[in-house]
């Protein structure tokens, strides 16, 4: 009983951390001005810049206007707006409204598309190790929130049954 007790503890020490962590990923939202402050690198398209697992901090540009050329920058595939893709600002056009042409450091060519306003998510300002990526990537899981919230349940459970047994006493 006395080690269940402790495995308990434990995990809802556990649990109130992971939780403190995703309430400043949350907070980053506001603070850093965008959807997706936080993006964890996936792929090899921008290595010796930046490596697969990596975790970039991105802060939103409300005016296009002041991305500029040679910019990281983060922003919806054009034909996949379930995917973000950090890639390089090699040329900005300048129409009727602005377009950014965009290349990844280890790749031969450019993109392929032309990367729209709206579609740009902000602009890279600052990275952390992989394993800081991997970590974030994990307490954001829907795996780690579903224990999360067992733990929470369970520990809940567990002091209502102690409050009985003292009632009772």
């Amino acid at each position: 009983m006395f080690q269940t007790k402790q495995i308990l503890k434990y995990l809802l020490v556990i649990t109130i951390i992971l939780t403190s962590f995703r309430v400043t990923l949350f907070s980053l939202k506001f603070i850093l001005g965008n959807e997706f402050p936080i993006v964890v690198v996936d792929g090899r398209s921008m290595e010796q810049t930046f490596y697969n697992g990596e975790l970039l901090m991105v802060k939103g540009v409300e005016n296009k206007s002041n991305v500029k050329l040679l910019d990281i920058i983060v922003f919806y595939e054009p034909y996949n707006r379930d995917r973000l893709i950090v890639h390089r600002v090699v040329q900005i056009v300048s129409n009727n409204h602005l377009e950014f042409i965009t290349k990844g450091d280890n790749n031969i060519s450019r993109d392929p598309w032309r990367v729209q306003e709206g579609d740009i998510i902000g602009i890279v300002i600052g990275k952390a190790p992989v394993l800081v990526g991997s970590f974030v990537m994990i307490i954001q899981s829907p795996i780690v929130t579903i224990l999360m919230i067992g733990v929470l349940v369970v520990e809940y459970f567990s002091y209502k049954k102690e409050e009985k047994i003292i009632e009772k006493s």
